[in-house]
């Protein structure tokens, strides 16, 4: 047998049942160790490895690197050498509310700009951001998000370039529930080249929602009485309205416009236009009018 793949405990039954014996392994892979501490496999780990000569090549692959796996690596590995591409981003998510914590260094000490805390909504979706270099040329570096369960979710791969560095925006799901997700970059390490990565989340903002109305300071005005006109945009939506052109905001009959006021934004007296550069959730911007009550215009006779 040139390669044996196997789970702790079917491995131990081989082992016991005599149909497996370890004592010429050269090479052993402990994949996804965080997961296999977590479901409480360490005790059948460690009668595994007792099985092994003691020479030989060890490869523990995690997720994460918590105390358990650093003393489970120092137990069993001589010298190890640890690779690590970026350390992880933490995405809060509460009710669509994200909270990101970004770590401010990777292990090699490069400087990674600290974007903590910042309070975003995923109503929308996002976008994993990652950048990098001294990566190994022509490799591909992968983005994954993990569950609070600890299940990676594959969000894309990109090619990293000639000069070592990659850059990728992937798409985030819109439809995570709740919890606390890790944001997590693998790739090869091209030799002898310091490497650096960033990692953080771009979102997009809610949909806004504008209505806009018209009220006048007398209800029954009388022809020659001079009133005014307020225009309110308001903005029902949950993200903020941006750059709202209203054309010819008013041209009600009946009335004669002597003078404009934008109270929020600016107003085109020419194009009769009314442009409003952000209206926030809930907010409202208005345009007041002073206008001269006219007679209503004579209707046209018909034509032969």
């Amino acid at each position: 047998v040139e390669v044996l793949v196997a789970t702790p405990g079917r491995l131990l039954d081989h082992i016991e049942a005599k149909n497996a014996v370890l004592n010429q392994v050269e090479y052993v892979v402990l994949d996804e160790a965080d997961r296999m501490l977590d479901i409480g496999f360490l005790p059948d780990l460690q009668r595994i490895l007792s099985y092994l000569p003691k020479q030989r090549t060890t490869l523990l692959f995690s997720a994460t690197f918590s105390p358990e796996i650093k003393r489970l690596a120092n137990s069993y590995l001589q010298n190890p050498v640890t690779i690590e591409v970026v350390r992880d981003t933490v995405l809060r998510l509460t009710d669509g509310v994200v909270t990101l914590t970004l770590r401010s260094t990777d292990p090699t000490g490069a400087v990674i700009p600290i974007d903590s805390n910042r309070v975003m909504q995923l109503e929308q979706g996002g976008l994993a951001v990652s950048e990098g270099s001294g990566f190994a040329p022509g490799t591909y570096v992968s983005v994954y998000i993990y569950a609070p369960n600890g299940t990676p979710i594959l969000l894309g791969t990109v090619l990293v370039g000639p000069d070592g560095t990659f850059r990728a925006a992937l798409p985030i799901p819109a439809t995570l529930p709740p919890g606390e997700y890790t944001l997590q970059v693998n790739g090869i390490d091209r030799t002898l080249t310091p490497r650096a990565a960033t990692l953080g989340v771009e979102v997009g903002e809610p949909p806004a929602l504008v209505e806009l109305t018209a009220t006048t300071d007398q209800l029954s005005p009388a022809v020659g009485d001079t009133v005014t006109i307020t225009l309110t945009v308001l903005n029902t939506g949950r993200g903020p309205a941006l750059n709202v052109v209203i054309p010819r905001a008013f041209t009600e009959s009946g009335f004669a416009i002597v003078r404009t006021t934008p109270v929020d934004g600016s107003y085109n007296d020419a194009t009769k236009q009314w442009t409003i550069p952000r209206i926030d959730a809930g907010g409202r911007a208005r345009l007041l009018l002073t206008a001269i009550v006219v007679p209503p215009a004579a209707p046209q006779p018909n034509e032969p």
